[in-house]
């Protein structure tokens, strides 16, 4: 007899948190099922010693996992418990979760640490954050660990709506903030499959944040499910707000969050939940999910809109092809009802309901026939849309899956594909869309989303704008930050284009205007003429004024003002007045407001923390710009490689503030030495890179830098010219006559 392992994995999250006298009644049901099945479970429950909540002693708390110090226990459930933790670097709280070691197999591990690298890249303000996950082994067992923002003082969300006791129309804009969240992992890939009030938290300021996003669940970046910590059979989840085909253990789809949202929205609205599974099995509340039809909430609460029934329904049909087919269709009709709109679910029902009642009168069928007529013609061609919509998805499926989905690992793994890999990823998309521009420009604006390198960006960019149209908002504003990111700065025939392109547009919309005058000044500051720079300073300025009057503060537009006018004070201006602005715009809270919109091992993060770095460099402040440097350039290694030429350039920054440093009457001289080792070591590293990758450009650079700041250390550039013929046609990436430093030891603060 061959044991279904997702049976065992059910049995076991059953029994951990049952008492012993309950634990042996259910063995004893188990070992009458099936002797084989006791024997299986019997052998694994001393793995989950500890799991269990009522346990006296937690084993996990005061227990260091990687930079993580966990402190206290903050929740538990049945994928695992939460605690609060603090990271040393950055030092803040976050929400450590220790998923149960009874649903997470060994085979899983790489899965894992993949699929959780994805889930980092997702950024909205209305999702916790995932900062960093791994494993922890402990006593021989791999533990599963994640760890992601903390919200503090935070309810959860109908707990929140309770005690402020808020009315229909302001629990439906709280709810649709959800919606609007859920719908963005969706778009990223990512299906939640554990959605429910307590995983959505509502800060103190009134905002709904999705915790545990991915550990439920993870598909790939755009949509095939692929296994996290389960199989995509696995009965995980909350039975409550499971969708039929969920709890049945079929395939799931992004409908299957939308029945989960179906059943908040209808405890929110009637302060029950549709069904009551309490007392039943789970093939008894299986049964429940799949046929039975909850109360309409208005039998509970006449006020409610009828509409809000009838979204429900939709939401929480049985059959998930009757369902909402995405989120933002759901979110949609929730802002009908708010803004006292027809839904569009209504819509539907009214018709049907219309054809049922007339047919049976032949004067009625009559009047139906040209009403037939035309939603038979109407619903041929939503089935047509329906199918290409369907064809293009599952093109972008496979695109996703061979060209994007192992992009992370191959940049870290096999650093030096990371140039032809965005080449190869044009290729295809132009293979597959070659005959079909909209699949095109969603393959591009992919690539684009993905992309480590400003050139392959803007290169993608300018692509994506021929192919949109120049007389579009949007094509018209990619060929605008094309032309921001040019380097004739001073010919003034990139203003010109941009300018053009903005007043082409008779009533352009507040976002246009302030995307264009953004992209416009970013090109003005990098003047080389102060009266340029002043008039790229107004146009940054507008754009910051639309942001925030009209707009309601979009942080990345914010992000994009203030990290450009940095830039600018240190090497446009470079005044001691002007550096010294740079701590004024980019103060400790802008910074970790950067670091939760984008993430921190993000290129604009890092960008960011270099220019704080360049500051204290330029007002002679070495120890501080080596303090802030040296864990920016770590994070660049341990999240794109050594190989990417992002990490050369944060390695390279550091080298020279090392340099810095060592030469400052302050050091002492055997600390200069270390610190010029340090420095020295790194160079080399770019330099071998460099070499590995044939960038002549970069070798030279690095070189000269190199010989410049360094020179009793330094190799000739006869050295580096053997250097290059010895790794190129011997495969060697030593040089043998360099110093033997390690350069990672450089990227550790010892003191």
């Amino acid at each position: 007899m061959t044991i279904d392992p997702n049976k065992i994995r059910e049995l076991l999250a059953e029994i951990i948190d049952t008492d012993l006298l309950e634990r042996e009644e259910r063995l004893k049901e188990i070992r009458n099922e099936s002797q084989e099945l006791y024997d299986e479970i019997l052998s694994l429950l001393p793995f989950t010693n500890g799991d269990r909540d009522d346990v006296e002693k937690d084993s996990f708390v005061g227990e260091v996992v990687g930079h993580f110090t966990i402190k206290e226990r903050i929740g538990s459930g049945g994928m695992g418990r939460v605690y609060l933790a603090t990271q040393n670097k950055p030092n803040r709280n976050v929400a450590f979760k220790i998923l149960r070691r009874g649903l997470f197999s060994r085979s899983a591990s790489k899965h894992f640490e993949i699929e959780c690298l994805l889930l980092g890249r997702l950024h909205h303000g209305g999702i916790a954050h995932i900062y960093e996950a791994g494993t922890h082994d402990l006593h021989g067992e791999l533990v599963p660990w994640i760890a992601m923002e903390f919200i503090e003082d935070a309810s959860p969300l109908t707990l929140y709506a309770n005690d402020k006791h808020l009315g229909t129309n302001e629990k439906l804009a709280l709810y649709k903030q959800v919606c609007e969240a859920v719908a963005e992992a969706h778009s990223r890939g990512i299906i939640h499959r554990d959605l429910k009030p307590a995983n959505i938290l509502v800060d103190t300021h009134g905002s709904p944040k999705i915790i545990d996003f991915g550990v439920a669940k993870a598909i790939d970046p755009i949509g095939m499910p692929t296994a996290l910590i389960t199989q995509s059979n696995d009965l995980v989840g909350t039975m409550q707000y499971m969708s039929p085909e969920q709890a049945s253990g079929g395939d799931i789809d992004v409908t299957s969050d939308v029945y989960s949202l179906g059943v908040i929205l209808y405890e929110m609205l009637s302060g029950e939940r549709p069904y009551n599974l309490h007392s039943t099995t789970i093939p008894g509340a299986i049964e429940t999910i799949s046929k039975a039809e909850p109360s309409p909430i208005r039998l509970t609460n006449k006020s409610i809109h009828r509409d809000l029934d009838t979204v429900i329904a939709k939401a929480m049909a049985h059959d998930p092809k009757k369902r909402y087919r995405s989120a933002n269709e759901l979110c949609d009709d929730i802002q009908r009802v708010l803004s006292d709109e027809p839904i569009s679910a209504r819509k539907e029902s009214a018709v049907t309901k219309f054809l049922r009642r007339k047919r049976r009168t032949a004067a009625a069928i009559v009047i139906a026939l040209p009403i037939l007529a035309i939603a038979t013609g109407a619903s041929f061609y939503f089935a047509l849309q329906a199918q290409y919509e369907l064809n293009q998805k599952t093109k972008l499926i496979e695109f996703a899956k061979e060209a994007l989905a192992t992009r992370k690992e191959i940049i870290v793994t096999q650093p030096e594909y990371w140039k032809t890999h965005f080449d190869l990823s044009m290729k295809r998309a132009d293979n597959v869309g070659k005959n079909d521009l909209p699949l095109l420009i969603e393959m591009y604006d992919m690539i684009s989303a993905v992309v480590d390198s400003e050139e392959a960006e803007t290169s993608t960019r300018i692509k994506t704008a021929e192919l949109i149209g120049l007389d579009t908002e949007r094509g018209a504003l990619l060929a605008i930050e094309h032309s921001s990111s040019k380097g004739e700065i001073d010919s003034g025939s990139e203003i010109e284009k941009i300018e053009n392109l903005r007043k082409q547009f008779s009533n352009p919309s507040d976002k246009f205007i302030a995307c264009s005058f953004l992209a416009q000044g970013k090109l003005e500051i990098r003047s080389e003429k102060k009266s340029v720079r002043d008039v790229g300073r107004k146009h940054i300025q507008e754009a910051r004024k639309i942001n925030r009057e009209k707009l309601g503060y979009d942080f990345r537009i914010e992000f994009n003002v203030q990290r450009t006018i940095a830039w600018a004070d240190i090497f446009r201006e470079g005044t001691e007045e002007s550096i010294k602005h740079v701590f004024e715009i980019i103060t400790p809270e802008f910074l970790e407001q950067t670091i939760n919109t984008f993430g921190e091992s993000h290129p604009n993060t890092l960008s960011t923390i270099n220019l704080i770095g360049l500051a204290h460099e330029e007002l002679g402040d070495f120890e501080s710009a080596v303090t802030v440097l040296r864990p920016a350039a770590r994070v660049a290694a341990e999240s794109y490689g050594v190989g990417h030429n992002l990490t050369w350039r944060y390695l390279n920054n550091l080298a020279m503030a090392l340099v810095l440093k060592a030469n400052c009457k302050h050091t002492s001289i055997s600390d200069s030495i270390i610190i010029k080792q340090q420095a020295a070591a790194l160079w080399y590293e770019c330099i071998r890179q460099s070499i590995m990758h044939q960038d002549d450009g970069t070798v030279n650079w690095y070189g000269d830098t190199f010989r410049d700041m360094l020179p009793e250390m330094a190799p000739s550039k006869e050295e580096l010219e053997n250097w290059a013929v010895s790794i190129q046609y011997n495969g060697k990436t030593e040089y043998k006559d360099s110093p033997k430093f390690d350069f990672r030891a450089a990227l550790v603060d010892t003191h």
